[in-house]
């Protein structure tokens, strides 16, 4: 059973149908109401807006339960393969002959909405891709790199700083105990333990990264809220305890953080479909990434980010093995990973009347269409601008650079509308 949402609003027979790829979380009408595809490019195209929930995630389960051998299941072949009899289906059944279906989607559900035209061109009349990953890769170590280069070169720096500090205290039981207070830690902090240290490392710097990542769209700390942290010298505060400040904002400091790497193993080896790790989307799409992704981003850039090296390549190779079995070894990744840019990565599919967007700030965009392809699949790079961030609805305060992009999505859009 696949879920998905219409909305009819604007529509008017014989209009196109704009489909919204759902993605590696639940689907949420009421975000989906609000996208620039429901309201402003709908409007403007009297078109049916759609929305597809992704197999596996949110209510769209096809099995029971959620164990290894049922996640065999869940490919990017069998999601492509849903979209198609979706079309099919609907196109019967909601007398939709003769209706262009346009593919929109976001970061990974825009990597779905390129493929889907790339696989079934006969079906769809274009696409609308953005902040998609278009390259699959095992080790995503430039990823750091380019949050490092959005935060800037100095706050970057602070951040160094503060890693090398932190490491600092890696060394003794003295430092173990100040972290685990310092950073409220659940359990006693020990130093030697390499798997936990991964952990803390991994957790500790996924914030920073989603700060940037969706940097100004009220998620997180804005880069500018956390680099006047790393700034701030007064009473010659170090490095690392201006880093404690940052950390604070995402922690809230109500609930001691779970830092241990054997509790993450446990929780994301849950099966059930009420389990946390099924209802977060967490354990299918880590098993996504083992399994075809890769995108694993990792320390092992050692020049050019300021994160240390306690987040290695190794440490997701061996998540994957204990939560999904021996099977997924290092090699066998990294295989899978190769296969998957061999079918779907940009450079091996051919695609048309696409448009791919990304925000300079979004450090997804080192693998995603940043020039144009051909003369009916173009690029475009929004300045200052950050994950998804064209997709969402209009406000006052879009800068010029996103306002212009989404004219620019219009325009393509009305060439797909000529071409098929």
């Amino acid at each position: 059973m696949t879920r998905y949402y219409i909305s009819d609003t604007y529509y008017r027979s014989g209009g196109p149908v704009f489909l919204l790829m759902g993605d590696e979380e639940a689907l949420d009408p009421n975000l989906f109401m609000t996208t620039q595809m429901s309201t402003n490019f709908a409007q403007q195209f009297n078109a049916l807006a759609i929305t597809l929930e992704h197999r596996y995630y949110g209510q769209s389960m096809p099995t029971p339960n959620l164990s290894v051998s049922n996640l065999r299941y869940l490919t990017i072949d069998q999601v492509l393969r849903d979209v198609a009899t979706f079309i099919d289906y609907l196109t019967t059944n909601l007398s939709l002959n003769g209706s262009k279906w346009v593919v929109f989607g976001g970061s990974y559900g825009g990597t779905l909405a390129a493929l889907v035209r790339a696989t079934y061109p006969n079906k769809t009349a274009g696409a609308v891709a953005s902040s998609a990953p278009m390259e699959f890769v095992y080790d995503f170590k430039t990823y750091l790199k380019a949050v490092s280069k959005s935060l800037g070169t100095q706050c970057s720096q602070y951040f160094g700083e503060a890693t090398q500090e932190l490491e600092e205290e890696f060394k003794s039981p003295e430092g173990w105990y100040t972290i685990q207070q310092q950073f409220n830690l659940c359990d006693p902090f020990n130093g030697t333990d390499t798997l936990d240290v991964y952990q803390f490392m991994d957790q500790l710097t996924n914030n920073i990264m989603g700060a940037v990542q969706y940097n100004n769209l009220g998620l997180y700390p804005s880069i500018d809220t956390m680099c006047s942290i790393m700034a701030n010298t007064y009473g010659n505060s170090r490095p690392l305890d201006r880093y404690i400040r940052v950390f604070n904002l995402f922690s809230g400091g109500s609930q001691c953080n779970d830092f241990e790497y054997d509790d993450n193993i446990e929780l994301m080896k849950q099966t059930g479909l009420t389990d946390q790790a099924s209802t977060s989307g967490d354990r299918q799409y880590l098993y996504e990434s083992c399994n075809q992704l890769g995108w694993f981003q990792t320390t092992d850039l050692r020049k050019g980010q300021p994160f240390g090296n306690d987040i290695p390549i190794k440490l997701y190779a061996k998540q994957c093995a204990d939560i999904f079995g021996p099977k997924f070894t290092a090699h066998t990744i990294r295989l899978n990973v190769k296969n998957t840019n061999r079918s779907y990565g940009i450079r091996n599919i051919n695609i048309t009347n696409t448009v791919f967007i990304n925000g300079s700030i979004d450090p997804w965009r080192v693998i995603g269409v940043l020039h144009d392809i051909n003369n009916s699949t173009r690029a475009i790079l929004i300045k200052g601008t950050s994950h998804c961030q064209d997709m969402l609805e209009s406000a006052p305060t879009d800068p010029p650079s996103l306002v212009k992009a989404r004219h620019m999505i219009v325009q393509q859009l009305k060439s797909i509308g000529k071409n098929k």
